[in-house]
């Protein structure tokens, strides 16, 4: 028997009881069973039917791998072959990271700091794929009952764009299976929980669960859960709390949805790729910029020009509704220049894509509009002034452009405006040679991968490239993903980590770039305005007429 105390609506105490052998009358006000062996009824509980799997692991490891589908153990055979290693036993704190990951790909609720209540009586596991975790199961243990129950499990296996490493996961996650019964077995442990089984489910998702659990044969066992009745009331109450809430919060959100508007600043920290891509977050409180009186300061790119940190980035105001290129040379907006030579008035610019290259300042600025990807040259003397190079692509309304030089060619990504979850690919030699299309292209790729949201970064010898994720809203956030294969026919990539918007801005972050030690951002809030709904119509109109 486990006991776990806790806290309900943060004020209650209660204990969480797993494998009682029957609830205690007087624990109907202070305690929760879970998976009792009892089916009776027990005055002061509500109770509730609960299905698991479990394996009996008292017999020999053979007789226990017999009972193995045959597709199992060919995986189970085929991720050794692959590669795949197993850990038995690491760290909390890698395995919350690891699952909240997960949790957010799958639509699942994080594990919050109640996890370590659990810490006693817990243990994890984890398959490593080419020095990458890629599975993690977290086990409780209870030693009176010799039981092991799988709590949580997490893969890389919805976060993968690459084949080959999501059927290397589906594998090592059996694999791992395996080596924990094993290791559990040795232990002195007899029963092997796969912690729950949906009985009677129409549900498609919780389906291929239980087959996946079948597959490793075991029994199916029925428990009982008893909720005391002192939690059932609170949760009665707490759910008409719950109803008044979220009536007046919709409300709120009526009025922050007819009467907010976006505006975008401007923010700095000190910090390399080498730590971003090791801490895999942001490194501290964001400086930012004093805000512009203008609604949209945002895209920031910097460029070292004579040992001056100059900002290049998109301002847009509502009321005109297109986007300007500007520069600052101080990380303040008070003294801007437009940039000039970078076509008409007319066209909508943005995603002012800076590069050196050969001792030269290049800029790929966003011209959706005019159907074209050009190059400009930078005048190191006056940098606000720009000089077109040439025409790199054309014909398509190409968004948000990045280039790179890797492994001896250049190559080129970017999207089109309005395709979502398609990448577009192209290469040359030389800057000044044609660029070829990829072979792929258009390459499917997540939607929050297609769009990039910053230069390109090498680290090792990985690559990395940031793109937008739109899932939650426009600009919500920064996705890093490392491209394991880019060849003129192959593209591969896998989605390494999720960077989240920092308070104040902490509605939206859409483009990240490194520069002499510091990381550039952009960040986005809600402005309540009784123009706010104007705004956002004369911006709706703009647009129509010039879409980015």
């Amino acid at each position: 028997m486990i006991q776990i105390n806790n806290r309900a609506m943060r004020i209650v105490p209660y204990t969480v009881v797993w494998f009682a052998a029957k609830p205690n009358l007087w624990g109907c006000l202070l305690k929760y069973y879970k998976q009792s062996k009892s089916s009776e009824a027990v005055p002061g509980y509500r109770k509730e039917d609960f299905f698991t799997k479990i394996i009996d692991i008292t017999v020999p490891v053979p007789a226990i791998e017999a009972n193995f589908d045959k597709n199992t153990t060919y995986e189970i055979r085929r991720a050794l072959k692959d590669g795949v290693s197993t850990v038995m036993g690491t760290g909390i704190k890698p395995f919350i990271d690891f699952y909240n990951t997960f949790a957010v790909t799958k639509g699942l609720k994080k594990i919050n700091k109640e996890f370590y209540k659990y810490k006693p009586h817990l243990f994890i596991t984890k398959a490593v794929y080419q020095d990458q975790d890629i599975v993690m199961h977290a086990y409780i243990r209870d030693h009176s009952s010799q039981r092991v129950r799988l709590l949580h499990s997490a893969s890389l296996f919805r976060n993968e764009n690459d084949s080959q490493l999501r059927a290397v996961t589906g594998r090592a996650n059996r694999l791992l299976h395996f080596e924990d019964i094993r290791f559990f077995k040795q232990l002195g442990f007899k029963i092997y929980d796969l912690g729950g089984y949906a009985y009677n489910t129409s549900d498609t998702e919780l389906l291929k669960i239980n087959k996946f659990k079948d597959s490793f044969g075991g029994s199916l066992l029925q428990e009982t859960d008893y909720l005391p009745m002192s939690l059932t009331l609170l949760s009665f109450f707490k759910n008409k709390f719950r109803f008044m809430k979220d009536l007046i919060s919709s409300f709120i959100s009526f009025i922050h949805k007819v009467f907010s508007y976006d505006k975008w600043n401007i923010g700095y920290i000190s910090q390399s790729p080498e730590n971003l891509i090791h801490t895999q977050q942001l490194n501290g409180k964001i400086n930012w910029l004093s805000e512009d009186k203008v609604d949209y300061t945002a895209d920031p790119f910097t460029a070292n020009i004579n040992g001056r940190l100059h900002l290049y980035y998109e301002e847009l105001n509502f009321w005109k509704g297109k986007g300007e290129i500007m520069m600052t040379d101080d990380m303040h907006f008070k003294n801007k220049k437009k940039v000039n030579g970078i076509m008409e008035d007319e066209i909508h610019l943005s995603y002012p894509h800076m590069f050196t290259d050969n001792n030269r300042l290049y800029c790929i600025p966003e011209t959706g509009r005019a159907k074209q990807v050009a190059l400009y040259q930078i005048d190191m003397n006056n940098p606000y002034k720009f000089e077109k190079v040439r025409v790199l692509l054309e014909g398509q309304a190409f968004v948000d452009s990045s280039i790179i030089h890797y492994n001896n060619k250049y190559w080129l990504f970017t999207s089109v405006s309005g395709e979502h979850g398609v990448l577009y690919l192209f290469y040359a030699d030389t800057l000044d040679a044609p660029f070829k299309a990829h072979k792929q292209n258009p390459i499917n790729v997540a939607s929050n991968v297609s769009r990039s949201a910053g230069r390109l970064f090498v680290v090792g010898q990985k690559l990395y490239m940031p793109s937008q994720n739109p899932k939650r809203c426009y600009g919500g956030s920064v996705m890093i993903n490392e491209i394991t294969t880019i060849t003129e026919t192959d593209f591969q990539y896998h989605t390494a980590f999720e960077l989240l918007p920092q308070a104040p801005y902490d509605e939206g972050l859409h483009t990240i770039n490194f520069e002499d030690g510091l990381l550039i951002v952009d960040g986005k809030r809600k402005v309540l305005s009784a123009m706010g709904p104007f705004k956002k119509v004369i911006r709706k109109l703009k647009s129509l007429n010039n879409p980015n």
